[in-house]
């Protein structure tokens, strides 16, 4: 069998049904598990490693993330275009300080390898346990504004587009405004004159046409 259709059936053997008394669907053509309500959208997805072969190994490691559809619309809806994504917060197994591997795993890249039947089950609890204990409480966190927006001021490209966006659909529009015009003194001010600097700073000044205008 194929890595990846190995990969599946360990899936849908294994986790399909306790994900799914928490709400999570699986579709086979994105790889991902997925549940939401009209505003935010939880999805666990399967990163398969291209160097799989077949009978030798499946492995894959995993990503998480709150995306917003509603926040997408949103954006084209006061800016006329569709944003840089609609992830609200992800992040990887990897950079997990409290994420628990099987014995193999962390030697062989942080990866869960399924190629051996007898240890699925194993491999399944182990996961199941890291997404209830880590995972849930984290999609809960982010599926606010407040905390979506805290998440992305730490990231320099987005901090000035999503940061801003989400305190102001969590209606803190004045602290909106502070990080606005904080965040285009520093651009304006900085030596960089890239390509990214002033996409960056395009991005900023939409966001004083609309709410300084």
């Amino acid at each position: 069998m194929k890595p990846r259709e190995l990969i599946i059936e360990f899936i849908n053997d294994c986790l399909s049904t306790p994900l799914s008394t928490s709400g999570f669907k699986f579709a086979k053509s994105k790889m991902a598990f997925a549940r939401g309500d009209k505003i935010f959208r939880h999805e666990i997805r399967f990163c398969l490693n291209k160097y799989n072969q077949e009978d030798v190994s499946a492995d894959f490691r995993l990503e998480f993330y709150v995306t917003s559809k509603f926040y997408a619309d949103w954006h084209f809806s006061q800016y006329g275009q569709k944003p840089h994504s609609d992830i609200a917060w992800g992040i990887q197994d990897g950079q997990l300080q409290q994420w628990k591997y099987h014995e193999k795993s962390r030697a062989n890249g942080g990866h869960f390898d399924v190629i051996h039947p007898d240890k699925r089950t194993e491999i399944a609890a182990l996961l199941l346990q890291n997404m209830t204990n880590i995972i849930f409480p984290l999609f809960e966190k982010y599926s606010n504004w407040a905390s979506a927006a805290e998440f992305w001021r730490n990231d320099y490209f987005n901090k000035y587009s999503k940061a801003i966006d989400f305190l102001v659909l969590g209606g803190n529009q004045d602290e909106a405004l502070h990080l606005l015009k904080n965040q285009l003194t520093e651009l304006e001010n900085t030596a960089e004159k890239s390509f990214f600097t002033q996409a960056v700073l395009a991005d900023v000044k939409i966001r004083l046409d609309k709410y300084l205008t």
